[in-house]
């Protein structure tokens, strides 16, 4: 066996290797894709329970838009109660908004 038959040997290992992986990587996809899928409309149904969630919203110097932003996460399908809305102001001055 010369050096170009162990070249072709190992680039013909290294291309299937490669194409093995990808062939798993892509079955395992389909397979999550899946699960997640019955999860969702598992949810949809209202047949489980809904996880809990907070959303944190940074804000600074949003008095303009941060009612707009609230509003639009509370207009949310989700089941209000497992969910929080954080609204974290970082500025000195705070100027009040009411909804």
């Amino acid at each position: 066996m010369n050096i170009a038959d162990a070249l072709f040997l190992l680039g013909f290992w290294g291309i299937w290797t490669t194409l093995s992986f990808w062939i798993l990587l892509s079955i395992g996809s389909i397979k999550y894709q899946q699960s997640a899928k019955e999860e969702y409309l598992r949810i949809r149904q209202n047949k489980g329970p809904f996880p809990s969630l907070s959303v944190l919203i940074p804000a600074h110097n949003e008095v303009l838009v941060i009612e707009k932003t609230v509003r639009a996460l509370a207009d949310q399908e989700y089941d209000s109660d497992n969910y929080e809305i954080i609204v974290q102001i970082s500025q000195l001055f705070f100027h009040p908004f009411h909804f």
